[in-house]
């Protein structure tokens, strides 16, 4: 081992979630749409039918559709619960207003 004293490791007893293996691939994903201006095409031009869709925007549910994707996770559930830490960060990377679901699907609480 090379000692390298610019290193330097700290400790606390308080549990801190840990970030995603995977979410740095949807942090490249979600630069390449942008600077592609996919993701503002897709904001726009993207419509999904739905009976109470309400006032949630397509690309909300893009986002969570690629981060669930490139999780890997076995489950939406899986999924939610592992990404929910970073809620605002993820959706953050897909644009400033959009909305996190922060429990499973079959009882999403919503944020802001």
């Amino acid at each position: 081992m090379i000692p390298n004293s610019s290193i330097e490791v700290q400790t606390s007893p308080v549990n801190r979630p840990s970030v995603p293996a995977w979410f740095a691939e949807v942090v490249i994903l979600s630069q390449h749409l942008t600077t592609k201006g996919l993701l503002e095409a897709f904001a726009h031009q993207v419509q999904l039918v739905r009976r109470r869709f309400g006032s949630y925007e397509p690309i909300d549910f893009l986002a969570l559709l690629f981060g669930y994707a490139i999780s890997g996770e076995r489950t939406l559930s899986a999924f939610f619960e592992r990404v929910a830490p970073f809620g605002s960060a993820f959706m953050a990377l897909f644009g400033p207003v959009l909305i996190f679901p922060i429990g499973p699907p079959s009882a999403v609480s919503w944020r802001a």
